[in-house]
């Protein structure tokens, strides 16, 4: 998904022929022909698939980094259920953490594109001048 979704994902398929499969894959084994054959679920129609392939990329999820306990308490920051950095609300403060000044963005807070990733590091790098601006008006 993404910006690029016209440019790789559609394309791919028309132009070159590539397989997207969402399943859950039992076992990839070699065929008679040489090909892989690809044995398990499709997930999204409920149904057993048996796909001869000539390669096979398995994207999985992507996990919270392994030291958000850590920076949560450094910061004195929530963590979501999955792990992940909490966000504060969405709608007023998109890349506010649970903690006023601290601010967050892209795959710290689940799994993201790079393009959403940069517009939110630009967000919470906006939001951060507009704060300490408002903080100096108040002081003056």
């Amino acid at each position: 998904f993404g910006l690029y979704e016209d440019k790789f994902y559609w394309k791919s398929q028309e132009e070159f022929k590539t397989k997207f499969v969402k399943a859950r894959i039992a076992e990839v084994t070699k065929s008679p022909d040489g090909r892989l054959l690809v044995k398990g679920e499709d997930t999204l129609v409920k149904r057993p698939i048996v796909i001869p392939m000539d390669i096979v990329v398995h994207a999985i999820g992507m996990d919270p980094n392994a030291l958000n306990p850590e920076i949560a308490r450094t910061f004195g920051i929530g963590l979501e259920k999955h792990g992940f950095i909490d966000r504060a609300e969405q709608y007023t403060n998109s890349q506010g953490t649970t903690r006023k000044g601290i601010y967050v963005c892209g795959a710290a807070t689940g799994p993201e594109d790079i393009d959403s990733s940069i517009a939110q590091g630009q967000s919470a790098g906006a939001r951060a001048v507009a704060d300490l601006y408002g903080q100096q008006k108040i002081a003056s």
